[in-house]
């Protein structure tokens, strides 16, 4: 009786499939490659996602790492995934264990509102919320400004990981601002501003109830018009000197 012979298991090639996998980069050279895209890379950092198992370089007769274009393909994921989706670490090393198992994960498709022209308007999700990516789309603002106007404490991230719709127009003002020599570090006097006015708006109507909803929206319209008035002012009196 002839004996069964045993199939080997079909080899799944890891993720990203179909890419080059020749080793022919050193660490600086992918810093390099992918500094455009994720200015704050470092050689630090890639040797980080090599211990998080994001990715593992080949090493050199001497030692020394050694990267393939599917390992840059795989690093541009996980710091695309961080900064644009605010995934950790973790999450990301499971996601891409996944995917060289043969999974595909695909990111969920989100409708969007297109203009006459061809141009992306706006996404068009239910509540208006923006990702990392879709408001620098929009704004033609880089990751690493809208970082600092959310230090700055001019726009908010929400915990799921989006802004709100009033952020798109903050942005683009911003940017405005940024480009006429005013930094977004020195906006900073304009948020605290703007909090002093709500809290005298809420000084007044506390304990008011509808009416004094009311009256908060009505006051706000007058200090916001106050504020203008104020801006236009100040620099119309700069002008004259």
């Amino acid at each position: 009786m002839s004996a069964v012979r045993k199939s080997k298991p079909e080899q799944i090639e890891p993720w990203p499939r179909g890419v080059d996998r020749t080793v022919c980069f050193s660490i600086g050279q992918v810093v390099s490659r992918l500094k455009k895209e994720f200015p704050s890379l470092s050689v630090s950092k890639v040797r980080f996602l090599e211990e998080q198992k994001i990715v593992s370089p080949t090493r050199s007769g001497s030692g020394y790492r050694k990267y393939s274009e599917a390992d840059v393909a795989r690093i541009r994921y996980c710091l695309t995934e961080q900064r644009d989706r605010y995934k950790p670490i973790r999450v990301i090393a499971a996601q891409l264990a996944k995917m060289d198992s043969g999974y595909d994960i695909a990111p969920v498709p989100v409708a969007r509102v297109i203009s006459d022209g061809g141009e992306v308007v706006a996404p068009a999700r239910a509540d208006g919320t923006l990702t990392v990516a879709e408001l620098s789309s929009l704004t033609g603002v880089d990751s690493d400004s809208l970082e600092a106007m959310v230090s700055a404490g001019l726009i908010n991230l929400q915990l799921c990981g989006r802004f709100d719709k009033s952020a798109l127009d903050i942005v683009r003002s911003v940017k405005a601002l940024n480009e006429a020599g005013i930094s977004t570090r020195n906006l900073r006097s304009v948020r605290v501003a703007a909090e002093r006015a709500c809290e005298l708006i809420d000084h007044v109507v506390t304990d008011k109830g509808e009416a004094g909803a009311e009256q908060a929206i009505a006051l706000s319209s007058q200090m916001s018009t106050l504020l203008k008035h104020l801006v236009c002012r100040g620099t119309n009196q700069s002008s004259s000197y």
